[in-house]
């Protein structure tokens, strides 16, 4: 049974990384019925980058988020305390300026590779 709760616990956060990154990205991502593959490549190059820099998907994604000037909110949710507690917590921790440059390239790798 450990094994299935690291990995509801590792869903978990894959969601939370992929909900945050996918609205950062292209906020009309979902209502265009784009193509998945390249989201889906830009969302495991940037759980590879949190993992290098050793910083949650989170908090790589709310680091990305509030430094990116044309972003004026960020907007944490949760299905429980428990993951309300882990935003809040995430979302003011440093993130390293290397982790955000290379958040800042896969933002950009996407945008190239994504159907218009």
């Amino acid at each position: 049974m450990p094994e299935f709760h690291q990995f509801q616990s590792r869903l978990a956060e894959e969601k939370r990384c992929l909900s945050l990154f996918r609205f950062s990205l292209s906020p009309s991502a979902a209502r265009a019925n784009r193509p998945a593959q390249p989201l889906l490549e830009a969302v495991e190059k940037f759980l590879a980058v949190a993992k290098k820099h050793g910083v949650t998907p989170f908090q790589l994604g709310a680091g990305w988020v509030r430094k990116n000037p044309v972003v004026t909110a960020l907007i944490v949710g949760a299905r429980n305390e428990e993951q309300l507690e882990a935003n809040l917590r995430d979302c003011v921790l440093p993130v390293p300026p290397d982790a955000l440059r290379e958040a800042d390239e896969i933002a950009d790798w996407h945008r190239d590779h994504s159907p218009l």
